[in-house]
């Protein structure tokens, strides 16, 4: 196996776990809990921010693990490249998605406010 297999191997795994991650905060299961969620002030009193906001905020999740799994696919397939430029090129695109992720859902928790 190839580093750069080895590697998108790993990609795939983690973006299939942040996917997963996502899936119950999507569906409503996670109650109020301080480990896993939006833990905010407003959302550990307000039991319906909470499942709001976690389940907008879990549909990034989503979102960005399986952007993650198929963007590791894809530019593993590109001819010739570089174990550098893979790297560069899916982290920089997963990381530009969760600063996209993280001011949508700064967005959406803002307009709950008012």
């Amino acid at each position: 196996m190839s580093k750069i297999q080895l590697l998108m191997l790993v990609y795939i795994v983690l973006g299939l776990v942040v996917a997963g991650l996502g899936v119950p905060l999507v569906l409503r299961r996670i109650k109020p809990n301080p480990f896993y969620g939006v833990r905010l002030g407003r959302t550990m009193k307000d039991e319906k921010m909470w499942y709001a906001v976690n389940a907008y905020v879990g549909r990034w999740l989503v979102a960005l693990g399986l952007l993650t799994a198929i963007l590791a696919l894809v530019v593993a397939a590109f001819p010739g490249i570089s174990i550098l430029r893979y790297t560069l090129t899916v982290l920089g695109i997963v990381g530009v998605g969760t600063i996209a992720a993280m001011v949508f859902s700064w967005r959406y928790i803002r307009s709950l406010d008012h």
